[in-house]
């Protein structure tokens, strides 16, 4: 009895080490977007008035105690953005200061879940197919070392409709409701739609939740890796950040979270960052991000969707 009481028990001990195997496998993330699913707040009420549009007018110079302030609201002539380079513990950073948040929406690749794995795109050339005068990489995808698939890694919603599923399952869910405000909400997509939420992806961890750093961002504090973060200011004007680096070269994640609080951030969320971070600016690829071995990504490494921004509000 006892015999056949321990080979039971070799067997769970097999399933529970099998369905941990196929959990890595379907999630296929790197480092950081294994952050366990938590409940967070609603977003702050903003100051402006983002459904119908924040704008700064480009007449007349506006002054702030601030250098980067001030640098923030005064913008480029009549550009819906403006680009700021700086650098990050030497790391070369670029910031995309988006006036209008109407102007930030989601872009999804060729395709999902090709036979030939074919579907996914580089954020060149998806801003170029979309129209979009700027664009970073957004969401994961499965991921299995020396090959990635054209399958994102939990929901993406496009247009107010969820485009990828995840098993019905809350996520850690990214993105703009119809408000234009960013919103970081754990929900499933049947809930997330019901909140009103227009794109979104799944990703994490969240760095800043109403004017507050997270845990999950102090626990992360240390690592460094190239990061891609999206953040919205009280404002509503939404700040794009890509960093250079790669895998395992890069600023330290609390770095990158106290130059996104220097730059009035309110809400913050980490993008798929590493090799697959990219910034794209009137067709040009600026960020330069490296594979684990140190090689670069040339052209940029091909995703499943991105953030585009759009000169059309």
């Amino acid at each position: 009895m006892k015999k056949y009481k321990k080979i039971f028990i070799m067997i769970d001990i097999i399933l529970v080490i099998a369905a941990f195997d196929m959990f890595l496998v379907n999630k296929g993330v790197e480092e950081e977007n294994s952050e366990e699913v938590i409940t967070i707040p609603d977003s702050p009420t903003l100051l402006s008035s983002v459904n119908s549009g924040f704008y700064i007018d480009a007449k007349s110079h506006k002054h702030s105690d601030s250098e980067i302030e001030e640098m923030i609201i005064n913008k480029d002539n009549d550009k819906v953005y403006k680009l700021i380079e700086t650098k990050i513990d030497d790391i070369v950073t670029h910031v995309l200061v988006v006036y209008n948040p109407a102007n930030v929406r989601l872009m999804l690749c060729k395709a999902y879940k090709t036979p030939d794995n074919s579907g996914k795109e580089n954020i060149v050339d998806m801003t170029a197919r979309y129209g979009a005068v700027a664009g970073i990489n957004g969401g994961g995808y499965v991921d299995l070392g020396k090959v990635t698939y054209d399958i994102p890694v939990g929901y993406v919603i496009k247009d107010g409709k969820v485009v990828w599923d995840n098993n019905g399952q809350k996520g850690n869910l990214i993105g703009f409701n119809y408000n234009n405000e960013l919103k970081l909400i754990s929900a499933t997509g049947t809930e997330a739609i019901a909140q009103g939420i227009r794109d979104a992806v799944e990703f994490g961890p969240y760095l800043i939740v109403n004017n507050e750093v997270t845990a999950q961002a102090n626990k992360m504090a240390d690592k460094r890796a190239s990061r891609v973060v999206i953040a919205q200011r009280a404002d509503g004007i939404v700040l794009l950040l890509v960093t250079d680096g790669g895998s395992l070269i890069g600023p330290r994640m609390s770095e990158i979270v106290s130059t996104l609080k220097q730059y009035g951030a309110v809400n913050a969320a980490n993008l798929d960052g590493g090799a697959s971070s990219q910034m794209v600016v009137n067709g040009q690829l600026l960020s330069v991000a490296r594979f684990i071995k140190g090689n670069i990504a040339v052209g940029g490494r091909r995703v499943v969707n991105g953030w585009g921004v759009f000169d059309d509000k």
